[in-house]
């Protein structure tokens, strides 16, 4: 799909393709309760320009019998790159913490009654 593209080319296709294709949200569940919230919020984003970076290095990185053979099997076989989903875990720990105290049902922690 981005064989012959510059990285340049080839990032602003991955991203075309993420924005089309995901979310601005995500959906939080639990029983019959469901929560929204904005990707934004937890800075999550697919990392593409290491995905570019790995691709652009296929059928460059050896000698030149090496990436002739490479490029040879890339014109035969697909080979796919997942980015990787980057995001702030602490953002996510505190929106689970949100929730926890939003849910009708919470869970009561036992304490013990002296009288």
């Amino acid at each position: 799909m981005f064989l012959g593209m510059t990285k340049a080319q080839a990032k602003k296709a991955v991203t075309k393709y993420i924005d089309e294709n995901s979310s601005d949200h995500v959906t939080f569940s639990f029983k019959n309760y469901e929560f929204d919230a904005e990707v934004e919020q937890f800075e999550a984003k697919f990392d593409i320009d290491s995905a570019v970076d790995e691709a652009y290095k296929i059928a460059r990185s050896k000698n030149i019998f090496g990436n002739v053979k490479d490029y040879i099997s890339l014109l035969m076989h697909t080979i796919n790159i997942d980015p990787v989903f980057v995001y702030n875990e602490d953002a996510i720990n505190d929106y689970i913490d949100f929730l926890e105290v939003s849910l009708p049902e919470q869970v009561e922690q036992p304490r013990i009654l002296c009288r």
